[in-house]
């Protein structure tokens, strides 16, 4: 994989996405009641890209990686995190600044036959490094 901070983009993108969102607060408020919220779950690895279908193409990509993010994000969901970031990804990259990276220890994923460490990624509390999850825009 490139260099750590291209690597890194995947865990700022999950941040400018929450700062967009709300950004736009009271416009959800106002149109639809409620404000969008989302998790992630990032993990690093080889992907295959393909097209398929005859009427009407699509874009798929395909592999490991992209099934154990999904079991990523499924443990994000599991555990009230707004992002997960495997170890692989996370010893690849640097944590974008404000930011702070907390263990929560090796995870069974479903389909994966080893446990796998992942990080709750936050942003940074001066109390305890990581802010709590209600406190997140995610």
């Amino acid at each position: 994989m490139r260099d750590r901070e291209a690597n890194s983009r995947a865990i700022r993108c999950h941040f400018a996405m929450a700062a967009a969102i709300d950004a736009r607060r009271g416009y959800f408020l106002e149109t639809h009641g409620h404000i969008p919220r989302f998790r992630t779950g990032l993990h690093c690895g080889d992907v295959v890209a393909g097209e398929i279908g005859e009427r009407r193409r699509q874009i798929v990509f395909v592999g490991d990686a992209i099934n154990t993010a999904s079991r990523v994000e499924d443990a994000a969901r599991e555990r009230g995190c707004g992002l997960l970031v495997s170890h692989d990804l996370l010893d690849l990259s640097d944590v974008p600044s404000g930011l702070a990276a907390q263990s929560i220890g090796r995870i069974e994923l479903k389909g994966k036959a080893q446990p796998m460490e992942l990080y709750d990624v936050g942003r940074t509390d001066s109390d305890n490094g990581v802010e709590p999850p209600e406190r997140r825009a995610t």
